[in-house]
């Protein structure tokens, strides 16, 4: 089992954030992996920390386009047979992607690998793969392992849902995934930025005491949510 996975990490404005991401992927216990950041027009001082990366990482600059055009073209310039986008403000467990490939490796019918996750202290547990279900709700976080083959491409002309999207479309291509019933990752909730239009729809549902913040945004929750649906055709 050597094949190359890309990580894909789109950023933009998180210089604060984005050097402990890195850290935990070059802490992996599966190292067949190229890293590919894009940074998606921040004004921070992301490029210079990522410069200190540069002999390990892929750095690829764009005009701010947002997330979706940053993961589409991260994608572009990947190479390996298996892709994994990585948020910004995520630390891995050391074992993450070797897990995920382990998962890939046992299942040939699945297309992707997800798992739990928490978000700061609170854990979210999710569950096992069932269209249905996922045709009422999104319980499956974009930082998930999936067959280089398989990835539709990100809609660049949604705002908010695209994870939702995603897996949506991958079902409609009659894929599916597997559950890793395991936490391989935390999600950063000490920043102000990491909670910004960035969040995954699965974040609308949060319980918001958790981090002490709401989002502006949630009022078009229902919207957004209606134009995946329509796209679909579950409305």
């Amino acid at each position: 089992m050597n094949q190359l996975i890309s990580v894909i990490i789109p950023t933009h404005n998180r210089s604060n954030t984005i050097s402990a991401t890195l850290d935990s992927l070059f802490s992996q216990s599966y190292n067949n992996i190229e890293i590919i950041v894009v940074d998606d027009g921040s004004t921070d001082q992301t490029e210079n920390v990522l410069s200190k990366y540069e002999s390990r990482i892929k750095i690829v600059k764009q005009k701010n386009a947002g997330s979706n055009a940053a993961r589409n073209r991260g994608f572009k310039d990947s190479t390996g047979e298996y892709i994994l986008f990585s948020d910004d403000d995520i630390c891995w467990e050391s074992n993450a992607i070797e897990t995920m490939l382990n998962a890939l490796m046992y299942d040939n019918g699945a297309s992707f690998a997800y798992c739990r996750f928490k978000l700061g202290w609170k854990k979210f547990k999710l569950r096992e793969f069932n269209s249905g279900t996922l045709k009422k709700i999104n319980y499956i976080h974009t930082s998930s392992l999936m067959r280089r083959a398989d990835f539709p491409g990100f809609d660049e002309s949604l705002q908010r849902f695209q994870d939702w999207d995603l897996w949506l479309t991958l079902l409609e291509n009659g894929k599916r995934g597997v559950f890793v019933k395991k936490v391989l990752f935390k999600i950063r909730t000490d920043n102000p930025i990491t909670k910004s239009t960035w969040l995954p729809s699965y974040a609308y549902r949060l319980p918001w005491k958790i981090i002490n913040w709401k989002p502006k945004s949630i009022a078009s929750y229902e919207k957004a949510k209606a134009i995946v649906q329509k796209k679909h055709g579950i409305m």
